[in-house]
């Protein structure tokens, strides 16, 4: 068991190096569909309301090869609370762009080419949980939910996934051709 378990840690620095030189060509929306959706407290008089926000999300991987998204979100959505129970559902749009600069200085084959698309979609979120509220009133601790998002992504960023997923395979490129997600999770 000792072998085994030394022969591992030996070997994930080398997958992590090998792995860092690829470029993962990826949907946008994972990691940025699951969003707060908020709700009112048990105290407040009014116990359903309808809330509407506005998001920027942006990310970069470092290094050669890297694939950055930027994106603005709008969201919609609406909060029902009852004594030690809440539940909220709502819908949200989101526009943006993917860019892969490839800047190793040659025009090598193994290496998808640079780029910049743009991407939109929509999704549907639900959250449903219990609460406590505290002895004064002032804090409702929401100690468990249920998070879900369905989520669909269009433009042309998902068009080139979907070619290079169907077509040329790189060396050096990991790419997904899904265009329509569910994500789900416990949240406190």
């Amino acid at each position: 068991m000792k072998t085994q378990i030394n022969t591992l840690l030996f070997l994930l620095p080398l997958i992590i190096l090998f792995s860092s030189c690829r470029t993962y060509i990826t949907p946008a929306l994972p990691g940025n569909n699951m969003g707060y959706l908020p709700r009112q407290m048990e105290a407040d008089s009014i116990k359903s309301l309808t809330h509407a926000s506005a998001s920027y999300a942006g990310a970069s991987s470092p290094g050669n090869g890297s694939v950055s998204f930027e994106m603005g979100m709008l969201n919609v959505n609406r909060a029902h609370t009852f004594k030690g129970f809440n539940v909220a559902y709502g819908a949200f749009g989101y526009f943006g762009s993917a860019e892969h600069q490839y800047s190793n200085g040659k025009n090598d084959a193994d290496y998808p080419p640079a780029f910049n698309k743009n991407m939109y979609g929509f999704g549907l979120r639900t959250s449903i949980g219990f609460h406590s509220t505290s002895l004064n009133g002032n804090t409702d601790f929401r100690f468990i939910n249920w998070e879900n998002a369905l989520s669909t992504e269009s433009g042309s960023y998902a068009d080139f996934r979907d070619e290079i997923y169907n077509g040329k395979v790189y060396n050096y490129a990991g790419v997904s051709n899904r265009k329509r997600f569910w994500t789900t999770g416990l949240s406190t």
